[in-house]
């Protein structure tokens, strides 16, 4: 009965660990944020787990984190960092807008990517508020070639909302290209993160083998447990 019971105790430790049983309430750290999408507009989604449920692990909470996670994105440098955040020590209320702003364009980014995975009506509000951001940002870039190639280049201003301006750029350029159709949801029963499929048979899973994917093994190892001592009568 003892042995039982240290068989199951070690599993519960190892689920809860591993976030099968409580994954908890985590907030802010946006440094800890594992980029694993694939493309920026994706990884800006999954900066929060559980965009629909009552626990999240949430890495944004105010505007700093926005621009720490940029950074952490490659978004801009740290020197552009350094000047964005001086920046909202100066205008607290408009860093405050803004982050709401940025909170507000990820769950309609959401609500778009979720939408056409399963194959729903997208929302016209959704779009309209991503088109109208997009149009703004825009406006302070330039064509510019570098070599044979050409690309769009921001111009450098001091309006605190210029982090927004690529990530609307990555997820316009996602919404027009052939590779909408490889966006995936990971299958983890927890997780609503999205990544771009870029596997070779185009049947990755997991939005990582090493958290969702390892997670879903143990369950199951778990499970196959508890089913064997049943049968054996080991538990009552």
């Amino acid at each position: 009965m003892y042995k039982t019971l240290s068989i199951f105790f070690i599993f519960w430790i190892v689920l809860n660990l591993t976030g099968i049983i409580d994954i908890g309430m985590s907030m802010g750290n946006p440094v800890k944020h594992k980029l694993i999408a694939g493309v920026l507009c994706l990884d800006f989604i999954n900066t929060i787990n559980g965009h629909h449920s009552g626990t999240s692990n949430e890495y944004i909470v105010h505007y700093n984190d926005l621009i720490v996670w940029a950074c952490h994105a490659k978004i801009f440098d740290q020197k552009m960092a350094d000047f964005l955040l001086q920046q909202s020590a100066a205008h607290p209320h408009t860093s405050e807008h803004i982050f709401h702003q940025a909170i507000e364009l990820r769950e309609r980014l959401f609500k778009i990517f979720s939408a056409l995975y399963y194959q729903n009506p997208v929302p016209q509000n959704a779009i309209d508020f991503l088109s109208d951001i997009h149009h703004k940002g825009m406006q302070h870039s330039n064509l510019v070639q570098k070599e044979d190639r050409f690309k769009w280049e921001w111009k450098f201003d001091k309006n605190m909302e210029m982090v927004l301006r690529p990530i609307t750029l990555s997820a316009t350029r996602l919404l027009t290209s052939e590779n909408l159709k490889r966006v995936r949801e990971c299958s983890g029963s927890d997780c609503d993160w999205y990544f771009l499929d870029t596997s070779r048979n185009h049947q990755r899973r997991w939005c990582s083998m090493k958290d969702c994917g390892n997670r879903h093994k143990m369950k199951q190892r778990y499970i196959r447990l508890k089913e064997s001592l049943q049968k054996t009568k080991i538990i009552k």
